[in-house]
């Protein structure tokens, strides 16, 4: 019984590890970084350019992450999505729910 628990709890210690160091796994592509985020008001003069529905990983196991990783894991999906749609500012259209999250996408002359 002893050693269920020792394991028990190296897998619960590992899977935390995991879980708070899974925002390093995303890849950012080129320009990634310089698209923005903007709320949906301030994009009444860009050019619409599509929606993007991103999902990643919510929970390890029975363990849930950090909500604040997984969302910056959304945004960075859907910054790299933007650039393939030659969009440069994203805005939100809903909450994340169970990792899954929907984005619009824009071109702004001046951002």
């Amino acid at each position: 019984m002893n050693k269920l628990l020792v394991k028990l709890s190296h897998l619960i210690i590992l899977s935390t590890l995991l879980a708070s160091c899974s925002n390093s796994f995303i890849a950012e592509k080129t320009g990634a970084d310089e698209v923005r985020m903007l709320y949906p008001n301030q994009v009444s003069s860009c050019d619409f350019k599509g929606k993007t529905r991103v999902s990643v990983i919510d929970k390890i196991g029975f363990i849930d992450r950090d909500p604040t990783a997984v969302e910056q894991n959304l945004i960075k999906l859907a910054r790299n999505n933007a650039i393939e749609m030659h969009g440069n500012v994203i805005t939100t259209t809903e909450v994340p729910v169970e990792g899954q999250q929907s984005f619009n996408v824009y071109y702004c002359k001046d951002q």
